[in-house]
């Protein structure tokens, strides 16, 4: 009797285990089309700049997403514009490129800048068998426009920084639950970049989707009969103690 509850134990012990493991380790998941990527910049979340003027884009068709502000000296505002890369095949856990980020520094009347502006990313997924569009997920990108005192060495470049949002915006596909990850500027991905005066640079944005484990309803019945399983063997050996 005693063996054979043994053995009971020990098979419990076994599924409950196997199906905490089970709902633990995230599953290897195969590629994602990245059909589209549409970007904004909304007007609202641009801090300070004066004539601020924004537009929404996507890719494709291969339209950048703008924003605009400051009073003109000599070539236009300054800005930023946004060019999202797709189609392509992305591999969750693996960085690639989502788009790329253009400064336009061009040189406005002092006190006229945008000190911030905040990016939203509606990404267009599909796994070969359903699709989805994310919700918008934003990231903000400080703008650090230097004076223009020339000619003292790197007087007048600006630095572009962002910032991830404070959580991951999730979303589903496949049953399957993911988050858009940004990882920076160019490769290795920084966290900012060095934009000269005086003209349009440009940089690759680099990120990454990751998948967020979430038990399946197989994985939790598992793991509950494991339970099950062990509290029964207690009950019958306290009772046999007895």
């Amino acid at each position: 009797m005693k063996f054979r509850l043994s053995v009971l134990a020990a098979g419990a012990t076994l599924v409950a285990f196997f199906g905490l493991f089970l709902w633990l380790a995230p599953s290897a998941q195969a590629q994602l089309t990245l059909d589209v990527v549409a970007c904004d910049w909304p007007a609202g979340s641009v801090v300070g700049g004066t004539d601020v003027s924004t537009s929404p884009g996507a890719t494709p068709p291969g339209t950048p997403c703008t924003v605009r502000w400051g009073t003109d000296i000599t070539n236009g505002q300054s800005g930023l514009d946004f060019l999202g890369s797709a189609p392509q095949l992305v591999t969750p856990g693996v960085a690639f490129g989502i788009g790329t980020l253009f400064h336009l520094n061009n040189e406005i009347a002092f006190g006229t800048h945008a000190t911030s502006a905040v990016l939203e990313l509606e990404l267009t997924l599909s796994d070969g068998v359903s699709s989805i569009m994310t919700p918008p997920i934003p990231f903000t990108f400080s703008i650090d426009e230097t004076l223009n005192n020339p000619p003292a060495p790197a007087c007048c470049d600006d630095i572009i920084t962002f910032s991830a949002p404070p959580g991951p915006v999730a979303f589903s596909l496949g049953g399957v639950t993911y988050a858009l990850e940004l990882l920076g500027f160019g490769t290795p991905p920084q966290g900012s970049f060095v934009s000269p005066e005086g003209g349009t640079n440009d940089i690759e944005l680099f990120a990454q989707i990751v998948l967020i484990p979430t038990p399946e309803p197989g994985t939790l019945l598992l793991f509950a009969t494991g339970l099950l399983g062990l509290a029964a063997h207690r009950r019958k050996r306290m009772l046999a103690v007895r």
